[in-house]
C-alpha cells in the first residue's frame, strides 16, 4: 500500500474473525474525528505480543473514541495457524476490538504487508496515511495518530 490508498477490503478467503460482525463494521465506517490504527501481528512474536498493552491503552484511554483498532494475526509460522492458542492470547491481551485470523495472507497480501509488528494508520475517511513496522514503530505510529486527529 502507499500513502493515499484507501482502506482495502478486510474480507476474503481464508480470513476467519474473532468478534462481533456489528463491532467490526463499527470499527471500519469512516467517523469524524477518528483515526483507524490496523495492526499486523503473529503469536510467535514476541515484539508484538510486548507492545499490546500500549495499543489496548490508546484504545481505552489514550484515545478512547478516537482510534478505532483492528488487529490481523498474520502467522508466520505453521504453529501460528493453532486458532486456540491466538485466541488465548488475544484474551489474555484484552483484543477487545476486531480481530481478523488471516492464515491464508488474503489482508496481508492486499496491504503488501511483510511483516509484524506492522502499523497502518487511517485517516477519518479511511485512507493511509502512514504506515511504519518493527519494534520502534509505536512512537510513529502516536505521531500519525496525533496528526490524523488534528482538523
Amino acid at each position: 500500500m502507499k500513502m493515499g490508498d484507501k482502506l482495502p477490503s478486510l474480507d476474503g478467503a481464508g480470513v476467519s474473525w474473532l468478534d462481533d460482525t456489528a463491532v467490526r463494521k463499527a470499527a471500519l465506517a469512516p467517523e469524524p474525528g477518528t483515526v483507524l490504527l490496523v495492526h499486523f501481528f503473529a503469536v510467535s512474536c514476541e515484539q508484538c505480543k510486548s507492545q499490546l498493552p500500549t495499543l489496548v491503552e490508546w484504545r481505552d484511554k489514550t484515545y478512547a473514541g478516537r482510534v478505532q483498532l483492528v488487529g490481523v494475526h498474520m502467522p508466520r509460522y505453521p504453529d501460528d495457524v493453532d486458532l486456540p492458542r491466538v485466541k488465548s492470547v488475544v484474551a489474555e491481551y484484552g483484543l477487545a476490538h476486531p480481530v481478523a485470523v488471516d492464515d491464508e495472507h488474503t489482508i496481508t497480501d492486499r496491504f503488501a504487508n511483510e511483516f509484524v509488528p506492522a502499523y497502518y494508520t487511517f485517516d477519518a475517511e479511511r485512507t493511509l496515511v502512514h504506515k511504519k513496522a518493527g519494534d520502534t514503530a509505536l512512537g510513529f505510529v502516536e505521531k500519525a495518530i496525533l496528526r490524523g486527529l488534528t482538523p
